[in-house]
């Protein structure tokens, strides 16, 4: 018998939605407040089209056109005080606000985002590529429904995760204000916590105006601290999803074990191995496979490797992963992750990632761990 109900897996949901987004928001305001002295504020206008990533057949009956998104942005610099500011070569840090028509206004209607962000200067000259990394919340107003809206076999929830990558070029039009061209790839989905979720990808041309700008970088280099080239990684997760409409709530734990090894302060190369125990996935084990009743078959594992940015205590993480073992392949083989960890001083570790299918959200996975770190540089 079930421990918990539809109604309370849904409110356990919407807690770790909240959780998580006080997480995000909590570990920007960490690097804003503790770090953001100078009163230095900047705003940004942008416009941006392109086209819907068709991750999947059954999306070209819902792609009517060119998706377009317009955005505000609020935006400090940092002071540099902390050598993970120099390391990044000033990162500014803000608020993004968007709207996004998809172009088909009758079954995707717009999303509507809110998310903290970070700006970062992939080199030293002003002229060089920059890298924005922003996640947080997206409202779409126009979800499935069974009855009123069952061509939108993308998304099956209003509320979804906010995912978005820019890459951009500073190219200065007078003092105060800055044309940036560049390019952007944007990610919404619940993580399947309510079916369907194929979600929607957009990439797309991006022009945006960068006003109050008279950028000066701090004159002091802070010393490079010490850190560890080497660590060993714990973490234990739990995730929410559905296997299918109006289906009842499905549990996925994950444990994973990694090795991780730091060229320098900002880049976290890593590789380990990820176990899953996935009601889903036990779903399709018990309908589909023929296999004799075991512990084992429960459970699916496989080795990966990933890359992380550090930002200070922050990390951002791109995993990529193979199913070594699994007795029937739902999902198909390769498994994937992206999020944010927050890795405190006494080496216990938040993780708020989300774990993927390729481009198909799987789940959004909430947990903690504990990292040991040696070899000190």
């Amino acid at each position: 018998m079930n421990c918990f109900s539809d109604r309370k897996k849904e409110i356990f949901f919407k807690r770790i939605f909240l959780i998580k987004g006080i997480l995000i928001l909590s570990c920007f305001n960490i690097m804003a407040f503790d770090s953001l002295k100078k009163k230095t504020i900047h705003v940004k206008a942008g416009f941006a089209t392109g086209i819907i990533a068709q991750h999947r057949a059954v999306l070209n009956q819902l792609i009517k056109g060119y998706p377009k998104a317009m955005e505000v942005n609020v935006l400090k610099d940092t002071d540099g005080s902390r050598y993970w500011h120099y390391e990044n070569n000033y990162p500014k840090i803000g608020i993004h606000f968007s709207a996004t028509d998809y172009a088909n206004i009758n079954n995707l209607g717009w999303a509507l985002a809110l998310a903290p962000f970070a700006e970062i200067p992939l080199r030293e000259r002003k002229s060089s590529l920059h890298m924005r990394i922003c996640w947080g919340a997206a409202w779409l107003t126009k979800k499935f429904d069974i009855h009123r809206n069952q061509k939108n076999i993308a998304i099956g929830s209003h509320l979804n995760h906010y995912i978005q990558f820019r890459w951009f070029w500073k190219i200065p039009v007078s003092n105060k204000v800055i044309f940036e061209p560049g390019f952007m790839a944007m990610h919404v989905s619940n993580a399947r916590f309510q079916s369907p979720n194929l979600g929607l990808n957009i990439l797309s041309l991006q022009s945006v105006l960068h006003f109050g700008t008279n950028e000066h970088l701090p004159k002091t280099i802070p010393l490079v601290p010490e850190f560890f080239r080497k660590e060993f990684f714990l973490v234990q997760t739990v995730g929410i999803n559905d296997y299918e409409v109006y289906g009842k709530k499905l549990f996925s734990f994950g444990t994973q074990l990694q090795y991780h090894f730091l060229n320098k302060p900002k880049h976290r190369w890593m590789a380990g191995t990820d176990f899953y125990y996935d009601q889903n996935y036990l779903t399709n084990v018990e309908y589909y496979a023929k296999v004799p009743d075991n512990t084992l078959k429960k459970f699916r594992f496989g080795p990966k490797i990933g890359y992380a940015y550090n930002l200070g205590r922050i990390s951002f993480p791109i995993e990529m992963g193979y199913y070594l073992y699994q007795i029937t392949n739902p999902d198909g083989n390769f498994f994937h992750r992206i999020g944010m960890r927050y890795y405190f001083s006494n080496g216990i570790i938040i993780n708020a990632t989300l774990r993927s299918h390729f481009a198909v959200a799987y789940c959004f996975e909430l947990g903690a761990g504990y990292v040991i770190k040696y070899s000190k540089k």
